[in-house]
């Protein structure tokens, strides 16, 4: 169990889990999508799962993603009633090749936060999509240090990055959170 592994499944482990993005949610931003064929999916940060079930269960082929043990086994225990399953990875993505994708659609929640290396991680989110893909990256976003959080980003800054990597930067503003929408 590595570093990373030991923080998020301390956190797993006590039963935690991460405010979900609700149907309302969910609904608001694939109004924004273009209609998508192939509907292979890359759930960054899982955790538990609960996005990656959501999107399977919408027709998505899913994988989900996190460095956390715990939230891993939660996420597996959640789908073992699937017939099929879906592809639970227990890797820090930063680090992580992945041989599978492209992807139609990459949801990122609550996540970029914690990224070491945000530039490179937008840049392998964006290598990781076909070329109509879509990357859906939501976060909670400061706009000075006066009201900086844990888990927010400086607004300019994701906008930026993002704007590096897609030619197509939406925003969606979900109350509790922003949601960027990224096309190529």
């Amino acid at each position: 169990m590595n570093t990373t592994d030991q923080k998020w499944s301390k956190v797993y482990d006590g039963g935690k889990d991460f405010r979900p993005l609700f149907p309302v949610d969910l609904e608001r931003i694939f109004a924004l999508l273009p209609p998508d064929q192939k509907k292979q999916h890359l759930d960054i940060g899982c955790g538990t799962g609960g996005l990656t079930r959501d999107l399977f269960h919408r027709g998505h082929t899913s994988t989900g993603i996190d460095p956390s043990s715990s939230a891993i086994e939660r996420a597996q225990a959640a789908t073992a009633y699937l017939d099929r399953g879906i592809n639970y990875i227990c890797e820090d993505f930063e680090s992580v090749t992945l041989y599978e994708g492209p992807y139609s659609l990459i949801t990122c929640k609550l996540v970029y936060a914690f990224l070491q290396d945000k530039k490179k991680c937008v840049e392998k989110m964006s290598n990781l999509l076909s070329p109509d893909g879509t990357l859906i990256l939501v976060t909670k976003i400061h706009h000075s240090d006066e009201d900086a959080t844990p888990i927010s980003v400086d607004g300019r800054e994701v906008r930026s990055t993002l704007g590096q990597s897609f030619s197509e930067v939406r925003e969606l503003d979900l109350e509790w959170a922003t949601c960027f929408i990224c096309r190529k």
